[in-house]
């Protein structure tokens, strides 16, 4: 009996090892790019809809907009959204993207709503709701900075401690160049 038990807590502590252990709204904050996707995708609002248009990015804004990118057959489009949250209950994470546009001919907001299966600091699968479909995301990390260049300049002019300009040192700290020094 004790071989059993034993077995059974190794099964169901490797299953719930491999589930996520917490994440909130500001853990997926940032842009993610769809990597790849599988299984099927239907109902009425677009992100379902395969025909006309997928997924391509997400940004999750802090109070702000949520963005998703859509490719279509014809170029990108980036819609907002009107914000995202997420919930959590005994076995499941889901991700919920507020919609207030109007999808044919339902007017008035809706929610896209995903669960969470897989999440990481760089990489996140979302799963339809039914359980048919899966977007993998990787999170951009480098936010499109190219290079960065030292703009400082030596203008030799000299500022208080309070950032005012001086036409000349006074008595105590005063700055110049970057740096502090005392003039007795």
């Amino acid at each position: 009996m004790k071989h059993l038990i034993f077995i059974a807590f190794l099964v169901f502590g490797i299953n719930a090892s491999a589930q996520i252990e917490s994440i909130d709204e500001i853990e997926i904050m940032g842009e993610w790019n769809v990597v790849n996707s599988d299984g099927c995708f239907y109902g009425r609002l677009p992100i379902y809809n395969n025909e006309y248009k997928r997924p391509i990015s997400f940004i999750f804004n802090d109070n702000d907009d949520t963005i998703i990118g859509w490719e279509y057959a014809v170029g990108t489009s980036y819609l907002r959204y009107a914000g995202y949250w997420i919930t959590h209950n005994s076995d499941r994470y889901i991700l919920h993207i507020l919609a207030n546009v109007d999808y044919d001919g339902h007017a008035g907001p809706s929610l896209l709503n995903f669960v969470i299966t897989q999440f990481s600091n760089d990489e996140m699968t979302l799963q339809t709701l039914s359980g048919d479909g899966n977007l993998y995301l990787n999170k951009n990390t480098s936010a499109n900075i190219q290079s960065v260049h030292n703009t400082k300049s030596e203008d030799n002019k000299i500022y208080s401690v309070n950032g005012i300009e001086l036409s000349e040192p006074v008595k105590g700290v005063n700055i110049q160049n970057g740096k502090k020094f005392i003039k007795k």
